[in-house]
């Protein structure tokens, strides 16, 4: 059976799509690295990263995608050439280091691992910094309706994806929407949590 399609619109209600980046992430091993279930006042120092992450990726030029059902979205940033200067970087660790309170530590070193350790040689590329679902509105096919505009978006852009799956399970998700490893895993300190970088390849080749 065919799933509907869903509209999929530019989302500027910040604070819905914090919401769902919270509750998707909320289990995510990733972030159970940068803020272990037992810590005190978990879901304000994660809440305080996303959001100051996802602004961080508004003020230069990225923005966030919804679907009709407002249960899925996926934040991008734009390709930065040349990249964004040291003083634009530290800004967004003090931000960091702002609103995550004791966990502030290892979400900069969270962040720096995912720049230092980004694949060599990737093309232009737009970077889905972020994407989830709802858990208790999930509805099939709903981030799919997003992928799908991300991708002709970018495809008329001249552009690749490039995202870090966070998980195994998030890999293979991925994967089905066309994505493929590229490069090494990127480990956390300790070892025991990777993110796995992923790029698409473009649809179309540009007229010779």
């Amino acid at each position: 059976m065919t799933e509907p399609q869903r509209d999929v619109f530019l989302c500027d209600d910040i604070e819905h799509v914090d919401h769902i980046m919270v509750s998707a992430f909320a289990a995510d091993p990733s972030f159970a690295w940068t803020t272990p279930f037992d810590m005190p006042e978990r879901e304000r120092w994660l809440l305080g990263f996303l959001h100051t992450w996802h602004m961080f990726i508004r003020r230069h030029g990225g923005f966030a995608v919804m679907d009709s059902s407002r249960a899925s979205a996926i934040i991008t940033e734009p390709y930065h050439d040349p990249p964004l200067g040291d003083a634009d970087i530290k800004r967004f660790h003090d931000e960091i280091t702002q609103a995550t309170g004791p966990a502030a530590e290892r979400f900069i070193t969270f962040v720096e691992l995912l720049e230092e350790k980004k694949p060599q040689g990737l093309p232009p590329h737009i970077h889905w910094c972020l994407g989830g679902v709802l858990p208790d509105r999930y509805e099939r096919g709903a981030i799919a309706d997003i992928v799908n505009w991300h991708k002709g978006y970018a495809d008329a852009l001249g552009l690749e994806h490039y995202l870090e799956a966070s998980s195994l399970g998030a890999m293979e998700r991925w994967s089905n929407a066309g994505f493929t490893r590229v490069g090494d895993p990127i480990q956390m300190p300790g070892g025991e949590v990777e993110l796995y970088p992923m790029r698409t390849y473009r649809r179309s080749a540009p007229s010779a």
